[in-house]
C-alpha cells in the first residue's frame, strides 16, 4: 500500500449492525470499490467487503474490522485464512489497529 493511497465509507451505523459502501483507491491507478455489512459489538464493528477487484471482474469478498474511536473508524489488519472458499480472519490472532491501513473520519 502507498501513501498516496486514499479510501472512501460511506455507512448506515446501526446499534447492532452497519451496512454501505467502501472505496479504496491505489494511487489513481485502479480501485477497489463494493459493499461492506456486518455487526456492532461495543465499540468494533466487525463484517464483510462484497467488492470488484479493480473495478471488474468476479466479485470477491474479505473480512473487514473498523474500531470506532475518538469520532474516528479505524479499519484493523488482521491475518486471514481461507476455508471452504471463504476468507476471515484467522482465530486467535488479534487485529491491528495501530498500524491502519486508513482512519476514516465522520463528515456531517
Amino acid at each position: 500500500m502507498a501513501k498516496s493511497d486514499t479510501a472512501s465509507l460511506k455507512i448506515i451505523l446501526k446499534k447492532k449492525e452497519f451496512y454501505g459502501q467502501l472505496e479504496v483507491n491505489y494511487s489513481g491507478l485502479y480501485k477497489d470499490s463494493g459493499d461492506v455489512s456486518g455487526i456492532v459489538k461495543g465499540d468494533t464493528l466487525k463484517g464483510s467487503f462484497y467488492y470488484q477487484r479493480y473495478g471488474k471482474g468476479p466479485k470477491r469478498r474479505i473480512p473487514i474490522a473498523l474500531l470506532k474511536k475518538d469520532h474516528q473508524l479505524v479499519m484493523g489488519i488482521g491475518e486471514m485464512e481461507v476455508y471452504m472458499n471463504i476468507t476471515f480472519f484467522k482465530k486467535g490472532v488479534p487485529i491491528d489497529y495501530q498500524h491502519s491501513k486508513f482512519v476514516f473520519q465522520r463528515l456531517h
